[in-house]
């Protein structure tokens, strides 16, 4: 979704009463490969992470796909390591050390 400005968007968030929780800085690089999105993120105070994403049709089968996506992690080696975790909660966990 696109928003008119930033500064605005904080402004409101502001006046209704949510207050800032934490700045996540990222850089992402994209790639493609056949029906997938792959990222490259290197996110300000994490180790470099990679996400990979699949394009579904309305009502595909979720399982399969996630299937899918498991069978190019380990294409590319990377057979562990796996993080469920939001870059925010990750940096908070940091913190919390």
């Amino acid at each position: 979704m696109t928003i008119e400005s930033a500064e605005k968007a904080r402004n409101i968030f502001e006046e209704i009463g949510f207050t800032p929780a934490r700045t996540v800085k990222k850089s992402r690089r994209y790639y493609t490969y056949k029906n997938f999105e792959i990222s490259l993120d290197d996110v300000e105070g994490l180790p470099p992470y990679m996400e990979i994403e699949i394009t579904l049709k309305d009502g595909s089968d979720y399982s399969k796909a996630q299937d899918k996506i498991f069978d190019l992690f380990e294409m590319l080696g990377v057979i562990d390591g796996f993080e469920r975790t939001s870059y925010m909660e990750l940096l908070e966990n940091l913190n919390n050390k």
